[in-house]
């Protein structure tokens, strides 16, 4: 009976849900692991951190394992393209955001100030007719 029962959420997880376990896992882990790539730590360890539990989790579920490591093999491999590629746009965005700053502050330090707005001048009231004016 546990083995029918297996088998049959083996087959509901792969069919139905493991597209969007393995995108919840990249919404979820992939933030954490930037965060953890910012503070310092190398991106063998931040890998080791965010694949663990992954695979751990696949593993519970009861997939066989070389399902189990294929999936978190594709999950650690993506994360570690979409990290190399933050640092990288990141290493080329940085000094021309930089850049763009301090050219605007010089801007405004040459041109001055901006002067105040001139308030709007209000709309003058059409004339009211007299009642006399039109006998």
């Amino acid at each position: 009976m546990w083995l029918v029962l297996k088998g049959l959420i083996v087959r509901w997880v792969l069919a139905t849900s493991l597209g969007r376990m393995l995108l919840f896992a990249l919404g979820v882990l992939l933030p954490f692991a930037g965060v953890l790539k910012l503070i310092g730590v190398p991106v063998l360890l931040v890998l080791l951190v965010i694949g663990a539990p992954v695979l751990l989790v696949l593993a519970v579920v009861g997939l066989p394992l070389m399902i189990v490591f294929a999936v978190g093999g594709v999950i650690v491999a993506a994360l570690f393209a979409v990290l190399s590629l933050s640092l990288v746009v990141l290493k080329a965005v940085l000094p021309l955001v930089l850049l763009f700053w301090v050219l605007r502050w010089i801007w405004r330090m040459v041109r001055g100030p901006k002067p105040p707005p001139v308030p709007p001048v209000p709309p003058v009231p059409p004339a009211e007719p007299r009642l006399d004016d039109t006998i």
